[in-house]
């Protein structure tokens, strides 16, 4: 029976403890509002019993602590919190009120005793008991006061008891709370609430999920593009030190803004203790290295973010960070606005897809300085390694290595040359991811030398991008030959980039490159895989001519850059050309100032509609950003060209029209190029997103009268079916017959490419 009772007080102690503390503030509350604190004898004797039946269970509970649960004692004085003091302070207080209670129960004159203990011989003076227990019981240096036998018997234990309690257990435990809240704060085990009082230490703060190894190079962009930001809040399940020491190498000044918390970003609570809903941005990113289910475990996070977001006007933006590839392509070509809508604004990103966006638009341009329509030259790229770098980033060179001497001359089509030890597989996986735009390609395996080697030609020909697959590595003889003839070759314009997954060996495969590639002047760079440091690589270009075309990329802490990441200017403003040109077009207005319509209105339509748009069309428009400058590098045409184009091109009943008498044949020619470009360009990009071209079955049911709604109802249906057919995967010439008003928007967009260029440009500069 006692020890039923002595396990329920002590599991029931935080109560007691509760009630005890809430009765000393009344009685406290009660003697500061009342002159006579004597006035009320029946409260009096309330809070006296009261207090010392409460810490007399308090201090059962407390033995039982201390006898029998030894694993909620050590929990207790190991704890960092200022809960587990308060406890603490409780259990010793409860000593005193205790002794008091008992002396009061058993000696018949209290305040004799009181006398006594305090040494005060005036049998007329009012001592307070429980003062006198209090005096003793904080200072153990006055026993001498005590003037009868039972006194200084009482005295010597209550003052031990002090010694023990106040010297010991309490100043260790307030000493262990200082260390132990430190201690908590660098290991990441602190959370902190969100409410009207602690509201002001968050301010202005963001979540990033995951302690990938961007996460340092993620911090820096955020703060250095947000001086206004009071915290960074990084919640992860790696190393914590380890984060700290990178995070203090990189950022310096700037650590003291972010906070780190230790946890499983699959724990919902722990999602929760983030406050996501005052966030101001959101970053999932999962862990670094070959984490087991990466990028299932952050779409989880993204659901679960979805369901506790309010709804508002203006959702935050939630980056999220996929590791493969193969997910990446099906959430940029698909939509899931269904479950997301009004409350995250779901942006979706690749490591390797914004490295190779990083390279193919802030690197040296891969075509030579003539690449224009009467150009003999090729772009050949030669990717080594089949990496989930290499493979992004041939695919990246496949969305915009598109030129205007490609419609002069089929032969002068851009080449892509992966090498890779296991090519004949990897090129398996590759051509049966991407079937559709395989299907339309020229393609051809080689695992010898390839001069003998047929090209596997598709039964219509019209894309101007082809593949090889290499089977070997760049000191197999055949293609360091091959390398070694196409860096000779005047014909061909050179780019090398060294793919493999370990840093060592990618370093090592650049310095074993034939030597005619550090010379040739038609090579024009060659890059090199370094996903943790470039020291040595930026070491010997520096210093040593004959590597000066070494260049390294794709270090992680580097990695991140927003502009790539869904919210890109120029991305915005292609968006804005065709929502302002569909609206003309579409409405069959006519317009003799077509060009200053367009002007007036692009801007504003893209800034504003980007926000609603789907996924699919937000990264439509970023690949199609990107391929700008080298489409104004190889399109042949100047300032007053444009010009001329801008003053005689109208739209009549919805259709472009141009005054070719006064725009001149040969510069109407170039622009008619500039337009093929983009389509060719288009076609790429449309097969990579999983569109296949329609099969001559459907493209029979085009070849009726219909009417212009039906044409575009039929056109549309073929488009958002599970096989997604597009009618315009098509040749240029073909394209101008079969969905005759669809090459308008190429024309458009060509004719707005200086605009976008001068406007992102001058908002960079601002």
């Amino acid at each position: 029976m006692y020890r039923r009772l002595v396990n329920l007080i002590g599991k029931r102690n935080r109560e007691f403890i509760i009630l005890f503390y809430a009765v000393l503030f009344i009685r406290f509350f009660w003697s500061c509002i009342r002159e006579d604190v004597g006035g009320c004898l029946v409260f009096d004797k309330f809070c006296f019993w009261t207090n010392g039946i409460l810490a007399f269970l308090i201090l059962l509970g407390s033995a039982y602590l201390l006898l029998i649960d030894h694993i909620r004692l050590d929990r207790l004085l190991s704890g960092g919190r200022l809960a587990n003091i308060l406890y603490i302070i409780a259990g010793i207080l409860s000593v005193p009120f205790t002794l008091n209670f008992l002396i009061f129960l058993f000696y018949p004159d209290p305040a004799q005793f009181a006398r006594e203990i305090f040494g005060e011989s005036d049998p007329e003076s009012e001592t307070s008991l429980l003062w006198a227990i209090f005096y003793h019981f904080m200072d153990p240096g006055n026993q001498q006061m005590a003037i009868t036998h039972r006194a200084k018997m009482w005295t010597l234990l209550i003052s031990m008891s002090g010694a023990v309690l106040m010297g010991g257990v309490l100043i260790s435990s307030i000493t262990n709370l200082l260390d132990r809240r430190g201690s908590n704060f660098m290991e990441g085990l602190c959370r902190y609430p969100y409410n009207f009082i602690s509201r002001p230490s968050f301010g202005k703060f963001v979540i990033i999920i995951g302690g990938h190894e961007m996460v340092t190079g993620l911090c820096k962009d955020i703060l250095e593009k947000n001086r206004n930001l009071d915290n960074i809040f990084i919640l992860t399940s790696s190393d914590i030190a380890a984060l700290r020491s990178n995070l203090r190498s990189r950022l310096r000044a700037d650590e003291e803004r972010i906070v780190v918390y230790s946890g499983y970003r699959g724990n919902e609570e722990e999602l929760d203790a983030l406050h996501p809903q005052y966030a101001e941005d959101i970053y999932i990113i999962g862990e670094g290295g070959e984490e087991p289910l990466h990028d299932q475990l952050n779409m989880k996070c993204v659901n679960y973010l979805s369901s506790v977001m309010p709804l508002t006007d203006k959702p935050v933006k939630c980056h999220v960070l996929f590791e493969y590839q193969t997910t990446f392509a099906a959430f940029q070509s698909s939509s899931i606005r269904s479950i997301l809508d009004g409350r995250i604004e779901f942006l979706p990103f690749n490591y390797y897809e914004t490295w190779a966006q990083k390279v193919t638009s802030d690197y040296l341009p891969i075509e030579g300085p003539s690449q224009e329509y009467e150009s003999r030259q090729r772009v050949h790229i030669f990717i080594v390694g089949m990496s989930r770098m290499g493979v992004a980033l041939g695919l990246e060179y496949a969305h915009m290595a598109h030129f205007p001497n490609f419609i002069r001359d089929k032969e002068t089509r851009t080449r892509i040359s992966f090498i890779d030890m296991d090519a004949g597989t990897e090129s398996g996986y590759l051509m049966g991811r991407y079937k559709n735009l395989f299907g339309l390609s020229r393609w051809r395996y080689c695992s010898g030398d390839c001069e003998g080697i047929p090209w596997n030609l598709p039964e219509r020909d019209f894309l101007d991008i082809e593949w090889e697959f290499l089977d070997g590595g760049v000191q197999t003889p055949y293609i360091s030959d091959y390398i070694e003839r196409q860096a000779q070759s005047n014909d061909a314009s050179v780019t090398i980039a060294v793919c493999l997954p370990d840093s060592s060996q990618s370093l090592a495969s650049a310095l074993y490159l034939p030597d005619i590639v550090y010379v040739s002047e038609n090579v024009r760079q060659i890059l090199v895989y370094q996903d943790m440091e470039s020291s040595i690589i930026d070491g010997i270009n520096d210093k040593d001519m004959r590597y000066s075309k070494l260049k390294s990329f794709g270090t992680a802490h580097e990695t991140y850059d927003e502009g790539f990441i869904g919210n890109d200017l120029k991305a915005m403003l292609v968006g804005g050309v065709y929502a302002a040109a569909y609206d003309m077009i579409a409405s069959s207005a006519s317009d003799e100032n077509l060009y200053e319509t367009l002007k007036d209105r692009f801007e504003e339509k893209g800034l504003r509609e980007w926000k609603n748009s789907k996924i699919w069309a937000k990264w439509s428009n970023i690949y199609n950003s990107g391929t700008l400058k080298v489409k104004m590098r190889s399109c042949g045409m100047n300032v007053k060209d444009f010009d001329i184009l801008r003053k005689n091109i109208s739209l009549r009943n919805g259709k472009v029209v141009f005054n070719e008498e006064k725009i001149g044949r040969e510069l109407m020619d170039r622009f008619r190029q500039l337009a093929e470009v983009e389509h060719n360009r288009w076609n790429i990009e449309k097969l990579l997103m999983g569109y296949r071209a329609l099969t001559e079955k459907e493209m029979e049911l085009f070849d009726g009268n219909l009417s212009k709604e039906e044409f575009a109802g039929l056109k549309g249906e073929l488009k958002d079916k599970a096989s997604r057919a597009h009618l315009d995967i098509l040749p240029f010439s073909e394209l101008i017959v079969k969905d005759s008003g669809a090459e308008d928007y190429d024309y458009l967009l060509s004719l707005m490419l200086p605009d976008i260029q001068e406007k992102s440009v001058s908002a960079k500069t601002c």
